[in-house]
């Protein structure tokens, strides 16, 4: 099993508290690797990522990305919570082996309530993508005219076919919809992707990314993921999971 997250030395500490809950959970555990992608964490917080990641016996490696492609893709827009290390998902096919046909992309604002491997032994070879529906589905879809039949997906969780990502060479394509419209796209390259990806996804059940957005309006007794989407975080704001996060913050391995 390939897990990959993007992550910047400010989140690291969340990074960290993400990785030890999917492990705590995940089976078979010595047949887990971690693909971190990054730009700026400080060594001492890598090691301190890496002996948690190893003492689990699980791999970990660090992928340090100095100048990454997408120079030519517009900042400003979007919300002012999403870093620019979320675009280094865009290139996940290109950081990994080529032999690597398939990973989970996970955020770092997620704590992981059950075990991955259910998601990961999915058959997602007729499709690019497998992800759960987003909190915004019905107003995102008109926006980007996404047509009857089809769901707007959040990006914070992603399996990924890698065979059919460089087969069809999405990201090109997810580079070349930043460019020509990533001004007028509220949500960046969460909205390219849907506007790529949209008609080869396979829908996973909300369980397994449990937004912000949905705990006031839809109740799921069993959550496998509990993502923080909004600026209202754990660390700096009083949430309904925040006991959830403290817990794995806190927890002694």
């Amino acid at each position: 099993m390939i897990i990959v997250s993007a992550a910047n030395d400010n989140y690291a500490t969340h990074l960290y508290v993400m990785l030890k809950s999917l492990l705590v959970h995940v089976s078979r555990k010595s047949d887990v690797r971690v693909v971190i992608i990054h730009s700026d964490i400080a060594a001492a917080r890598r090691e301190l990522i890496a002996d948690l990641v190893t003492s689990f016996g699980a791999v970990i490696e660090f992928t340090n990305i100095q100048d990454p492609d997408i120079s030519d893709i517009p900042m400003d827009a979007g919300a002012q919570y999403v870093s620019r290390e979320t675009f280094y998902r865009i290139d996940i096919p290109h950081l990994l082996s080529p032999h690597d046909d398939k990973a989970i992309y996970l955020d770092c604002d997620i704590v992981v309530l059950d075990d991955l491997r259910e998601i990961w032994e999915l058959d997602i070879s007729n499709y690019h993508v497998a992800a759960v529906e987003d909190f915004i589905n019905v107003w995102k879809k008109d926006e980007l005219i996404i047509p009857s039949g089809y769901c707007y997906f959040n990006a914070g969780l992603l399996v990924l076919n890698l065979h059919k990502w460089r087969q069809d060479h999405i990201p090109s394509q997810l580079k070349q919809v930043l460019m020509k419209r990533g001004e007028t796209l509220s949500f960046m390259d969460q909205d390219a992707l849907n506007l790529v990806l949209y008609d080869k996804m396979l829908q996973l059940d909300l369980r397994w990314n449990y937004q912000t957005h949905f705990w006031n309006t839809r109740d799921i007794p069993n959550p496998a993921i509990i993502h923080f989407t909004s600026s209202k975080k754990p660390w700096n704001s009083d949430t309904p999971f925040n006991d959830v996060y403290h817990h794995y913050l806190h927890l002694q391995i």
